[in-house]
């Protein structure tokens, strides 16, 4: 690649780790279409095999990397960095009180990516007994914000 790839404007397509693991399996499935016999061209795959959005955001970063995508060494090599970059995102573990829907999903993505300004994955797990809040872990370190773990401090200093 003559630039490297920025990954930011997948951001709206990578918010979990689940998405990423989609992604990726999305990227080995345009690969191997890309070198079956009568394989598509790159826009064929982007505008026939994935939807508008994925598809124009996918072409856009594949334009930033000054390639032509014409050549298909050079599309298996954008996918596959694209692969690695993906797989190589840092991901933030959450354990939410209540089960998380999308929209939750996403107010959590874009805090991170306003506060931290990269791009991060979400590993969202659903645990009710925290009662309220979460627990947030980071590279081994965790900060437990959950009212499961308030109520339990209150009452080991007699406050409850």
């Amino acid at each position: 690649m003559k630039k490297k790839i920025d990954p930011l404007p997948l951001r709206e397509f990578l918010k979990t780790k689940n998405d990423a693991n989609d992604f990726i399996y999305l990227l080995e499935k345009l690969s191997a279409d890309l070198f079956k016999k009568n394989g598509k061209s790159f826009d064929k795959l982007l505008s026939q095999d994935l939807s508008y959005e994925v598809g124009k955001t996918l072409k856009s970063v594949a334009e930033g990397t000054g390639e032509s995508m014409r050549n298909k060494q050079h599309v298996e090599l954008f996918f596959s960095h694209l692969k690695d970059i993906t797989s190589s995102l840092p991901v933030i573990h959450v354990i939410v009180a209540v089960e998380p829907t999308e929209k939750v999903v996403s107010l959590i993505h874009n805090w991170i990516y306003n506060n931290f300004k990269k791009l991060m994955l979400l590993d969202i797990t659903y645990d009710p007994e925290l009662i309220g809040g979460c627990v947030v872990s980071f590279n081994g370190k965790a900060n437990d914000y959950s009212l499961k773990s308030q109520m339990s401090m209150m009452r080991n200093q007699d406050v409850l």
